[in-house]
């Protein structure tokens, strides 16, 4: 299985985006909180197709509980599935939370339910043996079309 460990906040909603509903009238939040960008949207869908990868989020919106994201995805008409949420560890990096789930759920000498992994976050938390499989997105612009194919490259590495 392939995973995208995914983060929320500057990869698919940009502050930005907001703004630019505001002076358009429009109301930029739902019940589910601030609404995503599209072309970020259309991005990670982009990646998805491509990889057939799953999400596992590592997000703070995490907090919100799985079933709640899930309903979210669901309504928003996301692309991918949510299987997981990385747990909220205090006094850790995203890096290490990260890492955690991977040795929960197989892997790194267990079995190989997950055979590669992508991190897509704005902020570099991560741990320095998590670097090869990072794209850090610009907080501003949120996945872009450079973003989407270096994703691409790394969940099709062998």
């Amino acid at each position: 299985m392939k995973i995208i460990f995914l983060d929320i906040q500057g990869v698919l909603h940009l502050p930005i985006y907001s703004r630019k509903l505001k002076t358009k009238g429009l109301n930029p939040f739902d019940d589910y909180g601030p609404t995503f960008a599209p072309n970020c949207v259309k991005n990670l869908q982009t990646i998805i197709e491509t990889t057939q990868a799953k999400i596992v989020i590592s997000s703070t919106w995490r907090l919100m509980g799985e079933h709640r994201l899930q309903a979210m995805w669901k309504d928003r008409q996301l692309p991918g599935e949510i299987i997981g949420l990385t747990p909220s560890i205090q006094n850790v990096k995203r890096g290490d939370e990260i890492a955690h789930y991977l040795k929960e759920n197989g892997h790194q000498n267990a079995p190989p339910q997950i055979i590669q992994y992508l991190i897509i976050d704005d902020n570099n938390t991560m741990l320095k043996t998590q670097q090869d499989n990072f794209v850090q997105t610009d907080s501003n612009l949120g996945i872009t079309q450079t973003d989407v194919q270096k994703a691409i490259n790394i969940l099709q590495a062998k």
